[in-house]
Formats: C-alpha cells, structure tokens, sequence
C-alpha cells in the first residue's frame, strides 16, 4: 500500500511516462527456519530458507528488482564437557535485474545480476583448563557475481548530450573467492583477563570488464555537441590479484582501584600481488589497441604494521553513577586485494578520436571516426603500444596508511533506567600511498585555459582555471603511460566528531532514545610534494584544508561523489500499549548530501590526459541537497494460539510524512535536456505500509 508524495506534472517533466516518482512496485518476504536436537546433550541442527522479492520503479518508472535467495544449515555438538564443534553452510544468491536503472540508464542500459556465494565454516571452542578458553575456526568463502546488460553484447552503445546511455552497456564478471584460519584464546589469571590469537586470510579476485558492441570494434561514442561525437575505442580487460593477509594480536583487560584498563598490540603483515592476465586487440584500432598479456608478480606490495591500543575507562564517585572514559589507538589500513594492478602490463585502455555522425544513426560509424589525430588514450603508450616486455609502471617507496585516534567520553546515569552519553573523536590518517605518472609535478603544469558560465543553482557563476602537462614537459616515462605507486609525502587527512545520546530503558512500558552527531573531515595538502595536476577535478578537488569528498560505491550507486553531513539527529522509541499492542517509531534528520557541480569532458590539452571532469565550485560543503527527514513507524501484536504456537502480527509505515526530498540531481554541467544539469534525478519514495506475520511453534 502506497502513496503519492509528488505533483504528476511536475513527475512527467522529470522523465516520469505516467506522473508517478520514485515508488515501491512489490515487496515480499518469506523465510522459515528449523533447530532442535538431534541426539540429546550432544548434537543438534538448525536450518533456514529466505526469499525476498523487491521491486522499486526509477523516476522513469524503469524497473529495478532484487531477490535475495538465503539457505543456511548449521550443526553443533558436544563432544565432550570440554569440547564443542560446530560447522555452518550458508548460501545467498542475489539476482537483480535493471540493476543501476534512473533518468540516465534506460533498461536496455541497466545490468541483471547474478551470484551466487557460499560461505563454508567449521569451528572448534576447548576449554583445557578452567580459566583457559581456546577457538578454533577455518572457512571457504566462494564469492563472486557476474553482471550483464539488459540490451545484449551486440548492440553499440552510445550517451546523448544530456548523459543518458543508449543500446547496452559493459558487461562484468568477478570471481573473489577467500580462505581464513584463526585461533584465539582467553586466559583468566587473577585480575587479569589476556587475550589473543592469530589469523591468516587468502583472497583471488578475478574481474573481466567487455563493452558491448555490434562490429566487435568496442566503440563506445559519447555526443559532443551532436552530430559531433568522440570515439572511444575500449579494450575488453582482465584484473587479477591475490593478497595474504596474516595477523597477530595480545590484550589485557584489568582493574585497579576504580579504574578499569585495556591495553593491547596487533601485528599485521598483509602482500598483494598481480596474476598473469591478456588483452584482445580490437579489430580496426589494433594500431593503438594491439593483443597484449602480462606476468604474474606475486607479493609487489607489501605491509607490515604494528599497532598498539590502550583504553581507560574510570568510575567517578563512589555510587558509580558516572563513567569517564578515553582511548588511544593506532590502527594500520587494509591493502586492498588488486592495488598491485598498477604495475600490470595489462590495464584499462581506450584511444579517443573526433567523429560526425552523417548518416544519423547516433553512432560513430567506422567511416565517420578521424583516426588521423588521438585526442585522448589511456592505458598504454602511444608511441609503441605494443611494449610490454616490462611494464610500464612501477612500485615505488611507500609506507603503511594508519589512523591516530583518540576517543574521550562521558557517561552517566541520571536514575534508574535513565542514561546521558557524550563522546568525542578525533582521528588523523597519514601514510597514504597513490600512483602519479612518473616524473610528474605540479610544477610541469601550465594554464591553458578557464571554464567560464553560469548561473548556477545558487545564483552565481563561475571562473574556473584548468591546467594541462604540455608535450614538450612530459617525462619520458610518464609519456609511456608509466605510474609510479610511492608514499604520498605531505598528504593527511583529519576527522572530528561529536556523538551525544539520552537512553531510556523498557521500563513503565515505555522505552526511547534520542541522539545528536556531528563532524568534520577535512584533507591537507602540501601543494609541492602531494599535487601533480593542479585542476580542480571531480576525482581530485586538490583543495587544501577542503573537505573530504569520495566516490559512493554499491549497487546501483556507483557515479555519486559524496560528503558526510555535517549533523545528523535520531530519536526512536517504542510504547506497550493495551491490548499487548507494541507502539513504536524512529525518526531520522539529515543534512542533504553535498552536490559536487562539475563540467565533464573539458578538452584541457593535457599530453596525457586531456579530458578532464573540472569542478565548478570548489566549496563542496557549501552546495547541498534538502535535509532528509526520515519517520518510520510499526505497530504489532503478538498471541498464543494453541499449545506452544505464537503468532506476531506487524504493520510498518515508511516515510510516514509523505516527504518527497530530492535525494540526487545532475551535476554535470555539460549535460541538457531532461536529464540536464540540475534536474532531479531521485526522490524519497513515497509513503509506504507493509503487513507482514510470524508464526513460532
């Protein structure tokens, strides 16, 4: 059951056929699960089995549906007083179709999913002696999902001037499965509870990525002011790595006078390395985009990082009603499986060129493409892009990412049931690593050029310089399309935030809670040593003591550039009723996500890389979207019905305001027509209630 939050005139002029928004088209979820013993006081079984069916329509009333198939089985036993065993099954497949749908991926564009993964996981818990506690645990986890356009692998496929994709889209296919071994103890001795253990972790990540295409050509053609168009010819590539991750860790939790302490270390020592991949040459481009293959170069990065932690929490008073606390800890980043691929031979190429349509088919046809001039590439050397005897780029000096954090708190009880609770954190993240062309520094740069225009949705216009690295300026081996991956000297990151809450307990027949947050995240940059490109870009703002900006990732959400709200207020609560009826609700309020206004596609005449996506107001924290509030509400209602059998009855109430927020507009400034710059691309859905029941016997 739903409602209408949006004007039908105002829907259709956003690209809506029939005057409705955003909307729920189906929700349905059904699951039942079993357990019990098997033999008394030494095993027993429990299984589950889920399905979960949801349909949401895009502002163009394109179909977006997932469902969630979940079984698991577990075992357990008691082998002895002393000796537990388990082992788990569990399988989720997610199947999607329309995956990504919205004003700009009509459902030929859209990708349908597939998995599925497995999770395989034994575990053993000892008790050797009485104040000795040992687990055991080993797991296979077969992961992966592959991802194919709605449109097929034999259409062409090209974007208009207003954004919106046509045809088909990339096809994507990923193979990530993991082992993990782990054992970890407690040891009581006195006052003091040790902990500790040891972990090793194995992960394969396998992707392929081809563009669909008619003549086997993978020409992808972007409008530039149609019928002018750019050509970009992409190779269909393959990313494979493999990363070891192995830790160790020691802790001690104790007590002195009022005090309590903890204080620990962790070693963790993690390598990434680069599988043996190949390229197919791209019939018509081979001069560019010839066949090529690349080694395997086991463990090319590796990090080794020690990080201690220690936390004090202190009773104030003697009635305890007040709890100070604080903590210190430094914690090491996690080397992401695949950050090798930058000394791949293999990477993803394209090799861009000017064409006109004349035959009006919204394509760049072979005979419309001028290949005599390369406006753009990417991936490989222009001047011999068949060389890959050794590979055009290379590891560097570099360090461990690691965060500094301090957390300070109080907590205090005002009476029975009643809570306050205040924290502060504040972190500083340093050592980052990144892979600029070799040879490269902001000093190379020169300004060719300034964006200018306006108004934009705030009233003002814009000025905005972009830079480009002139031919005559480009190392050599940056000019082979070579990066280096180094330590980022003179780049840090910083982060506050502010976190108070009141907690009453269930008490009464009433319980709530109400809470606050706020925070600042900010990147520092020293404009000599951690900038080469000076260009305010969508990618890379290089704004010094700018807020933090990156790119939103998920399904459906990729292309979105966020900022975190500044402040963010929560308040829920639950009430028992008569009739053993449960009252209860949860409200959210947001500041609107920041709108990152950018112009894409700015010819720069950058020798390597002349399109660029230039921002066009560099204070991204000032440019946001509406607050988002949030109301949910349940009712429910559970009852005896026979012997041992207990049925709960729910009703759930989404978006109980009817608020129809605007959660995402076009930021590209390039882009006109109905999915032009500014235009609302995603509202809140509207009201929704939803019935759902459950029977426990």
């Amino acid at each position: 059951m739903q409602g209408t939050n949006i004007d039908p005139n105002f829907a259709v002029s956003l690209g809506s056929p029939d005057g409705n928004g955003n909307r729920m088209d189906r929700y349905f979820d059904v699951g039942a699960e079993w357990g019990g013993p098997l033999v008394k006081d030494r095993l027993w079984l429990w299984g589950s089995l889920a399905r979960t069916d949801v349909r949401v329509l895009a502002l163009t009333q394109a179909l977006d549906r997932t469902v969630l198939e979940n079984g698991a089985l577990k075992a357990s036993s008691q082998a002895r007083q002393n000796l537990q065993a388990s082992f788990l099954w569990f399988r989720g497949n997610k199947l999607k179709w329309g995956r990504d749908a919205s004003p700009a991926r009509p459902p030929e564009t859209t990708l349908n999913q597939t998995g599925p993964s497995d999770v395989i996981k034994g575990e053993v818990n000892w008790n050797p002696r009485p104040h000795w506690f040992l687990t055991f645990r080993g797991a296979y986890v077969p992961t992966g999902f592959d991802s194919v356009p709605q449109g097929g692998m034999s259409a062409d496929v090209y974007t208009d001037d207003s954004g919106v994709w046509h045809g088909s889209y990339w096809d994507y296919r990923s193979d990530r499965p993991q082992q993990v071994l782990m054992g970890e103890g407690t040891c009581f001795l006195g006052a003091h509870e040790v902990s500790f253990g040891v972990s090793w972790r194995r992960t394969t990540a396998t992707t392929s990525t081809t563009l669909s295409s008619s003549r086997g050509n993978y020409v992808w053609s972007s409008h530039a002011g149609y019928p002018d168009m750019i050509a970009f010819a992409v190779s269909p590539w393959t990313t494979a790595a493999r990363a070891y991750y192995t830790a160790g860790w020691i802790g001690d939790t104790f007590t002195v006078a009022r005090a309590t302490i903890n204080a620990g270390v962790r070693f963790d020592s993690q390598r990434d390395g680069v599988l043996a991949t190949s390229a197919p040459a791209v019939p018509g481009f081979e001069k560019w985009l010839p066949a090529i293959s690349s080694s395997a170069v086991p463990g090319a990065i590796t990090w080794n990082a020690v990080s201690p932690r220690l936390g004090v929490t202190y009773a104030i008073g003697q009635d305890g009603k007040t709890q100070a606390r604080a903590s210190y800890g430094i914690f090491a980043s996690q080397l992401g499986n695949g950050t090798s691929s930058v000394i791949s031979q293999v990477q993803y190429r394209y090799a861009a060129f000017d064409a006109v349509d004349r035959n009006g088919n919204k394509l760049a046809d072979p005979s419309e493409i001028d290949t005599s001039v390369l406006v753009g590439w990417s991936g490989f050397n222009p001047a011999n892009p068949g060389k890959v005897q050794t590979p055009l780029s290379r590891i560097g000096t570099y360090t461990v990412p690691r965060t500094h954090e301090v957390i300070v708190g109080l907590d205090r009880e005002l009476r029975a049931g009643i809570g306050l609770s205040a924290s502060f954190t504040w972190r500083r993240m340093g050592g980052f690593n990144w892979s600029p062309n070799i040879g490269v520094t902001s000093a190379m740069y020169t300004k060719t050029g300034t964006l200018t225009g306006g108004p934009l949705p705030d009233g003002t216009n814009f000025t905005v310089p972009y830079y480009a690295l002139l031919p005559a300026s480009v190392p050599a081996e940056a000019a082979s399309g070579g990066v280096e991956y180094k330590a980022r000297e003179g780049y840090t990151q910083r982060f506050w935030g502010l976190e108070v809450s009141a907690t009453r307990r269930l008490s009464g027949r009433w319980m709530g809670r109400v809470g606050f947050s706020t925070n600042d995240h900010r990147e520092y940059i020293d404009r000599t040593t951690a900038l080469t490109d000076p260009t305010s870009t969508l990618e890379s703002p290089n704004i010094a003591g700018g807020v933090v900006m990156v790119a939103a990732t998920g399904s459906g959400k990729t292309g979105i550039y966020q900022v975190l709200p500044a402040y963010q207020f929560l308040a829920s609560g639950l009430y028992q009723g008569p009739w053993h009826l449960d009252i209860s609700a949860n409200m959210v309020l947001r500041q609107g996500f920041a709108q990152p206004w950018y112009r894409s596609q700015v010819a720069t005449g950058d020798a390597l890389n002349n399109f660029k996506n230039v921002l066009l107001a560099t204070d991204l924290d000032r440019n946001r979207l509406p607050t988002v509030t949030s109301l949910d509400g349940r009712l429910a209602r559970s009852f005896s019905v026979g012997k041992g059998v207990r049925v709960s009855l729910q009703a759930d109430v989404f978006n109980l305001i009817n608020a129809s927020t605007p959660l995402r507009r076009q930021n590209d400034y390039r882009f006109t027509g109905p999915n032009g710059f500014d235009q609302i691309q995603e509202i809140m859905n509207p009201l929704v209630v939803r019935l759902g029941a459950s029977v426990a016997f």
